[in-house]
């Protein structure tokens, strides 16, 4: 079980939530401590997006983004001289 010393917030729930959330409970754990064990924190991992483009316009579209890249003047300037 947690104890927490930092700002407590307050939340509304659906009666159904609510009951959920009660249902969840195991032995002596809060609210709190249900929510931290259920709630998975999103991950900074992209390795999810890996083979997701379905689209078959990727030569096109990877073209266009070199070519814009080219053209940015900021990505052309030489600092020092």
């Amino acid at each position: 079980m947690h104890a927490y010393t930092y700002m407590v917030r307050q939340v509304s729930l659906s009666e159904e939530a609510y009951r959920k959330l009660k249902m969840a409970k195991k032995g002596t754990e809060s609210f709190s401590d249900v929510i931290l064990r259920t709630v998975k924190a999103p991950s900074g991992n992209l390795d999810r997006f890996i083979g997701a483009w379905k689209g078959e316009d990727f030569e096109k579209i990877e073209a266009k983004i070199l070519a814009d890249r080219r053209a940015s003047k900021s990505r052309n300037t030489r600092f020092g001289k």
